[in-house]
């Protein structure tokens, strides 16, 4: 997923070390949707940019480790901080960025299930 911010693309993903900054914040990831709905809409709108920027600098994380494993030199990519992002966004951004956000979830817990074919069937197949 990425996500254009000031004309400049970002990837995003949902990483471990993502995903443990954001449960930091909340104090746990069971508490997001709670805090999430509970807190008044400017406390909303910058969990959700805090999200965002744990996911940029997640991505950033990602192609540097995967560079390393195959001995290349990683391309250095800018990150933002939160701060950084609520600086350069504006009202009209935050949807944009709360459906990257949620996308960039949903991509990142994803599961692929790989199925062979039993060899009971195999076999009982001429």
């Amino acid at each position: 997923m990425e996500l254009e911010i000031l004309g400049k693309k970002f990837p995003m993903k949902y990483t471990v070390s993502a995903q443990s900054e954001i449960a930091k914040r909340f104090g746990g990831l069971e508490k997001m949707a709670a805090a999430m709905e509970s807190n008044g809409a400017a406390k909303t709108l910058e969990d959700i940019v805090f999200m965002a920027a744990a996911m940029i600098r997640g991505a950033a994380r990602y192609e540097r480790v995967k560079c390393k494993a195959v001995g290349e030199e990683p391309e250095e990519q800018m990150t933002l901080t939160s701060e950084e992002l609520c600086d350069a966004v504006e009202l009209k951004d935050l949807k944009r960025i709360r459906e990257a956000v949620m996308a960039t979830m949903k991509e990142g817990q994803q599961v692929t299930v790989e199925v062979e074919p039993s060899r009971k069937n195999a076999e009982a197949t001429p």
